[in-house]
């Protein structure tokens, strides 16, 4: 069988804040609360979550939060409280005989994994995902099945803003049970003095069945063009219950290299067969590059120097927190693209699948970073996992093991990275480990253990050539570093220093001051919030890459300034600029390589400024502004490259002013602006660049900043385009309509609602009474002095049921004709909706998982009565037929419960059928 991979992101539950269930206190209940399936509160299988709000994935919760002065401004003044989230499924039948495993690429911060009632996994660290196998437990048919999760963010990871939630997708893998483990291939290549490139393939294969399989594994290497480069299978046997790496090897000629501007990738096809049938089915992307760290001559990327410059960042986003739809982590790799910048660096944790996608796909270096520097075996295993999730990724040239830690200056630090390094030694020898350091750098014999020697924040330049005094055969480069003038002359000056990744070029939440909720500043910071270039993107991009660069600083918008002298810089990587306004030239300008900047005296008058960039040998650059009037139009603009109709992509769109001739102001009055998502899609957020904006992102208006604000609207799988309209009052509406381009939809798994009866009321017990008349019940209600009661396993209270009182009764044992023995009974009372299932269906049914003892069940829904009975005593399931019911209807449940042996009770789920 092919492997399934369908999403669990929509239709999941969510409650903020812990949910509290009362203590065990009597001998039953703190049995049957230890036996298996034995989650408390709302880890239940059969908790009733319908009154908690719908959320779909990726979900940060805790950039939902109001901010406030009394909590830490570093992680975004935003209160920290844990929550649960829960999630209704069915497999179909044909499912059995199957893996099923859940997938979380991410929850933050720790968190515990229930299934059906069972806690099946603990994490302790948001930053990697992994695998939740639910085979053993997994139930099919009408029988359905229930995740909840439990978010703990009561303690924190890091300093900056982290969030919180499951802000990551969700899969449910289905595949045979011998199959490829999670990340269980790995592709590194060496290239032959003949060209081609020798590729090592290692698979880990799994055998979860009972029976010693002869596997076959098949592996298929496939170029972009779809033509298969390489084929190669092996066979061993497996026993039942074990493990096995395949290792194969092909020489493969003719490869078009993966390279910043041309990132070719390649996919490895992987088929396993157990005793001859297909089992499994699995793609890795991977692209074929040589990488080659030198103490002097630099960093080589496919033989040729490549020097290191660009960001690190957090991640996070203004509209959504680290919740970042994949399209927008794109995005924000293209704008770090579009600045020349050729790494980027995942500060300070291991970031989301995509954005390594997209490094791969755009042609982007990528420093991949740990988030714990511990020995511990929670920070080994999350190093194990952050290895084999991402090695296969061609962007990725470095593996980052700790960033400032304060260890690294003893003994101790020494201790823990070696310990770490060798984790990545075994599971990658391709690439070398790291670290980002601002202790130990320059400390004699400190950087031994090392492989490269990454500095971060050394403001002396003697402690920084001490660095190499004391490594004079380690490759060096700036870790984390302003990309200031002086350090791109120091860089200049000594050309062993490899790299240079500044800090916070894209903005993120948080390690700033209240009222202020975002880093950076607007005169200072490379990118706005929104990812918009700002004049110090100008400046790093003439100064530090070989892109062709040219660009006016500022506006030509002064009103009021007229006959003013006015600075005009210009910043460019030519070395002359000539300046014209309104045709006439300003003179020409020797550009300070310095700071990469010409400055100009202007004296303003409103009009075009226009500057021309020249070298020898180099095409003129030019760049034109004009200066803006009043604002007469909103302007709506497509942001990203493009929106797929898959159901996945983002599109992100702006809204601006401009003048009556379509110049965009510099800035407007903060007035609010509304948008609608009219149609193809549906509204998930909006942005603004204010950094001190504490408005909800969760609602389609916000007050423009800078003359901007931003929407984000989700694409719908329809072929359809995306339509928006945003409005600002005073002004004609603007609307803009988006073309998709074609897309396959993302398979999903269809939400259920929660179908379980949870909430009942208890009656005291009747005893040597006439069986109760419900249908008088019903009619006239009277529930004083009746308890709140939780049916099912795992009952939050003491368990509730009736100890047998006559010896004479025992299974099999038949009422007398008109119901009345000398027992005792309780009566069971709810009043529920009928959930919605995600099918058609034609009969209804209410299902006792377990009616332990005899009894009657009776339910109205307002035009008809329903009713079952079992008039012997046994311990069975037992179901009411309420074919009719609709979904949303409202329906009273009333159930009447006899003694047995040796007690009475409903003490599993009661549930909702539909066939």
């Amino acid at each position: 069988m092919k492997r399934e991979t369908l999403s669990l992101d929509r239709g999941w539950r969510f409650h903020l804040g812990d949910v509290a269930y009362k203590k065990y206190m009597g001998h039953d209940a703190l049995y049957t609360a230890t036996k298996s399936a034995s989650s408390k509160g709302a880890g239940r299988r059969d908790f009733d979550d319908s009154s908690w709000r719908t959320v779909d994935l990726p979900h940060d919760y805790i950039v939902e939060g109001t901010p406030t002065p009394t909590e830490p401004y570093s992680q975004g003044s935003l209160p920290r409280e844990n929550a649960w989230y829960r999630r209704t499924f069915v497999l179909p039948e044909e499912d059995k005989g199957k893996r099923i495993a859940l997938h979380f690429e991410g929850i933050c911060t720790a968190c515990v994994v229930h299934v059906n009632g069972q806690a099946m996994f603990r994490n302790h660290t948001s930053g990697v995902g992994f695998d939740v196998d639910i085979t053993d437990i997994a139930r099919y048919g009408e029988d359905v099945n229930v995740v909840a999760v439990y978010c703990d963010c009561s303690d924190f990871e890091g300093w900056y803003y982290e969030g919180g939630g499951i802000y990551r997708h969700v899969w449910l893998v289905k595949s045979g049970k011998v199959y490829v483990d999670l990340w269980g291939t790995f592709v590194r290549s060496e290239k032959l003095d003949s060209g081609a490139f020798r590729t090592s393939i290692s698979t880990e294969i799994k055998n979860i069945t009972d029976e010693e399989k002869n596997v076959t594994v098949r592996s298929e290497i496939v170029a972009p063009d779809g033509q298969i480069a390489a084929v190669v299978s092996s066979e061993q046997k497996l026993a039942d219950r074990s493990e096995a790496v395949f290792e194969q090897t092909a020489d493969v000629p003719n490869i078009l290299l993966w390279d910043l501007d041309t990132p070719v990738l390649y996919t490895l096809k992987t088929t396993v067969y157990a005793d001859g049938e297909i089992t499994d089915t699995y793609e890795t992307k991977f692209g074929y590059r040589t990488i080659e760290y030198t103490a002097n001559d630099g960093f080589l990327l496919n033989g040729r120097r490549v020097f290191l410059v660009g960001y690190g960042s957090h991640q996070d986003s203004t509209g959504f927190g680290i919740g970042m739809p994949d399209s927008l982590s794109r995005f924000r790799m293209m704008r770090l693209k579009s600045a020349g910048f050729n790494t980027f660096r995942t500060a300070h944790n291991p970031f989301a699948p995509a954005l390594y996608d997209s490094c791969d796909e755009l042609g982007l270096l990528c420093m991949d970073e740990n988030r714990w520097f511990s020995p511990s075996l929670e920070t080994q295993d999350e190093v194990v996992r952050m290895i084999k999730r991402d090695r296969n990724h061609p962007s990725i040239i470095m593996w980052s093991l700790f960033n400032e830690e304060f260890y690294r200056d003893s003994y101790i630090g020494t201790n823990i990275f070696k310990t770490l390094a060798s984790i990545v030694h075994k599971l990658d020898p391709t690439r070398p480990a790291t670290g980002a350091d601002n202790v130990a750098t320059a400390i004699p014999g400190m950087m031994d253990d090392i492989d490269l020697i990454g500095i971060n924040h050394v403001y002396n330049n003697d402690a920084l050539d001490a660095v190499k005094k004391n490594n004079p055969d380690k490759p060096i480069f700036f870790s984390e570093e302003g990309l200031s003038d002086d350090i791109r002359d120091y860089c200049r000056t000594r050309p062993y220093i490899f790299g240079a990744l500044g800090f916070g070029g894209l903005p993120y939440r948080g390690e700033t001051s209240y009222p202020y909720l975002f880093s950076g500043s607007d005169d200072h910071s490379t990118f706005s919030l929104l990812c918009d270039p700002m004049d110090n993107f100008w400046r790093e991009k003439a100064l530090w890459t070989e892109a062709d660069s040219l660009k006016i600083a500022g506006s030509w918008t002064h009103p009021g300034e007229e006959g003013k002298t006015i600075p005009v810089r210009v910043y460019t990587n030519r070395t002359n600029v000539e300046l014209f306004l309104n045709g006439k030239s300003l003179g020409i300008k020797a550009v300070d390589p310095y700071r990469a900047c010409a400055v100009f005296e202007a004296v303003y008058e409103p009009g075009e400024l226009k500057a021309v960039g020249s070298s020898d040998g180099c095409d003129d650059l030019t760049d034109v502004i004009k200066t803006a009037g009043k604002p007469a139009k909103l302007v709506l603009k497509l942001e990203n490259e493009s929106v797929r109709a898959n159901g996945r992509d983002t599109a992100i769109v702006s809204a601006q002013f401009a003048d009556e001739n379509g110049v965009i102001l510099p800035d407007t009055d903060d007035v609010t602006v509304k948008f609608t998502v009219v149609k193809g899609g549906e509204f998930l957020a909006v942005g603004s660049p204010n950094r001190g904006d504490h408005a909800s992102w969760k609602i389609p208006e916000i007050k423009m900043h800078k003359n901007k604000a931003e929407v984000y609207a989700l694409s719908s799988a329809e072929s359809g385009p995306i339509e928006i309209e945003a409005v600002v009052d005073g002004f004609a509406p603007a609307v803009i309509s988006i073309d998709k381009l074609p897309g396959e939809p993302i398979p999903e798994v269809p939400v259920e609602e929660c179908r379980f009866l949870d909430k009942w009321l208890l009656s005291r017990t009747l005893i040597n009474q006439p069986w109760p008349d419900i249908d008088a019940m019903h009619r006239r209600p009277n529930f004083n002095f009746w308890t709140e009661h939780s049916v099912g396993r795992g009952n939050d209270e003491n368990f509730t049921g009736l100890r047998f009182r006559n010896p004479n009764l025992h299974e099999g044992h038949r009422m007398d004709g008109d119901g009345a023995v000398d027992s005792a009974r309780l009566i069971h009372f709810i009043r529920v909706k009928v959930p919605k299932p995600s099918k058609e269906f034609s009969k209804a049914y209410i299902y006792f998982e377990i009616f332990e003892g005899r009894g009657r069940v009776y339910a109205y829904d307002g035009v008809k009565r329903f009713y079952t009975e079992r008039d012997y005593f046994t311990k069975a399931p037992l179901r009411l037929e309420v074919t009719g019911v609709k979904p949303g209807d409202e329906v009273e449940v009333w159930a009447v419960l006899e003694a047995n042996t040796p007690y009475s009770a409903i003490n599993r789920p009661v549930r909702w059928v539909f066939e």
